[in-house]
């Protein structure tokens, strides 16, 4: 739903499919120590975390994703 909105949006992203690369538990592991999040999808905009999808959803809708990468 993320890649959705963020296409939809024409929104250009960087998506590292956790599953699909041989490091995928460590880039996961690295993210949760950077973030506090495990779950994915794991969202960061101008280096700047903004959470996961539920996040990211509402952050479209309030105008607040906009803002941040502006």
């Amino acid at each position: 739903m993320t890649k959705k909105l963020l296409n939809s949006q024409g929104i250009s992203a960087k998506v590292i499919e956790l599953n699909q690369v041989d490091n995928g538990d460590d880039i996961q592991k690295a993210l949760q120590v950077i973030s506090g999040q495990r779950t994915v999808p794991n969202v960061f905009v101008k280096g700047k975390h903004l959470g996961g999808n539920d996040d990211t959803q509402a952050a479209a809708r309030s105008g607040e994703l906009q803002q941040m990468l502006g």
